[in-house]
Parts: structure tokens; sequence; C-alpha cells
């Protein structure tokens, strides 16, 4: 989800996605104007087809798949957007929670702004230097953005402790959005055959040089 970097920040709702964007701002509290923005579809490339039991089409679907092997197999069937703002004009808001006893928690991760081609052929596990990167608090009715610190120990993937709070690790939906915008060096089946090989083999993601020693 996005805002605008106004003192009084707008609700950014994509024309295609209206009462979606919404729902999570009220989730989150938000009291927000809004600011309708248009949104194009990247074509996908991957075609779903979903059929019942007796083998007979219920429906397809056009998206980019990714397949998830980590705790059960599932598919995810993704859509890359392009809206009508810069990134520049806005803050990401990290949206996600969890209903908890009828309270809606918020998870509050770190969200970043990234240009995807400048991650062309930067390995897996690589630090990332002075990178954008974002999270949000709501009081009021008014999300208040701010820079993390950090302190020791840096915990990376997998919850290892590294040198960096800031380690380029990308999951497996980053790994399939960066393929589909051709970004050099994203095989996300390659990829992802490759994390599935080493933690099978019980070794970690992460170059030796980027663990921690103390």
């Amino acid at each position: 989800m996005f805002i605008t970097r106004d003192t009084n920040p707008f609700l950014i709702v994509p024309n295609d996605s209206k009462e979606y964007t919404r729902a999570s701002a009220h989730r989150l509290g938000l009291n927000l104007k809004e600011r309708l923005v248009d949104a194009e579809w990247e074509p996908a490339t991957d075609r779903l087809e979903v059929y019942d039991e007796k083998g007979n089409l219920l429906f397809t679907h056009r998206a980019f798949l990714d397949i998830i092997r980590e705790s059960e197999t599932s598919f995810n069937a993704l859509h890359l957007r392009r809206l009508a703002i810069s990134s520049e004009e806005v803050y990401p808001v990290d949206a996600e929670g969890m209903e908890k006893k009828g309270q809606f928690i918020h998870f509050n991760r770190e969200s970043y702004l990234v240009n995807p081609h400048d991650f062309a052929g930067i390995p897996f596990g690589s630090i990332m230097h002075d990178p954008i990167v974002f999270q949000t608090v709501f009081k009021n009715g008014m999300p208040i953005v701010y820079t993390p610190e950090y302190q020791k120990p840096f915990k990376g993937p997998d919850g290892v402790d590294v040198i960096d709070p800031h380690v380029w690790a990308p999951d497996n939906q980053i790994a399939r959005y960066f393929d589909a915008l051709g970004v050099k060096g994203y095989n996300w089946i390659a990829m992802e055959l490759w994390k599935e090989r080493l933690k099978l083999k019980g070794q970690s993601l992460l170059p030796d040089d980027v663990l921690s020693k103390e």
C-alpha cells in the first residue's frame, strides 16, 4: 500500500483495486483522503488451468506463476502493475497483519523502495548499501513513517546473525517479479532450486563473509 509524502498524506487507491485498498486501510485504522491513480498490468506469460476431479476445465487464468516448496507446496498467481505515480511521491506501507482475538495485529515489516534493475547481477546474500527503507506506525487514523534504526545482533534470512541489517535475500515472489521484468541474473526457477538444494544439505543460503563471527 502507498501513501503520499504530503504533510497530510493521501491514500493511493488504484482504480482496479479500490475496495481491496480501502479494506486494507480500514484494518490499519487509517482515515485519509484518497488519490485515485490508474494501473497498467504487465502482460502475463503463464497460464493456470484448473480442473475438477473428473477432468473438466473449470477456468484458466493468465498470470506469473510461482511455486512455493518451503513449508508446503503451493502456487501463487502473481501480477505486475505499474501505477501512474512516481516513487518519489509516495511512501510504501506494509499492510500485512493477522487477526488475533478479534484484533488486527500489524506486522510492521520494513518496506524498501528499489529500482529492480539496480540489482541486476547482484548475488543473493550481498549487503545492500544505503537502502531506502521505511516502517510505519499508526496514531489517531494517521500514518507515522520513519526510517528504522538497528542494533546488534542483526538477523538475516532464517534468523542467522549477520554483519549488516540489510542483506539482499529476495524471496520467491521477488525473484519471480524480477524475472518477469527481465532483470539480469534472476531466473526464478534456477534460484528456487538452488535454495532448495542448499536447504536439503543443511547449508546456509548466505556467503560466509556476511555471517557474523561475534
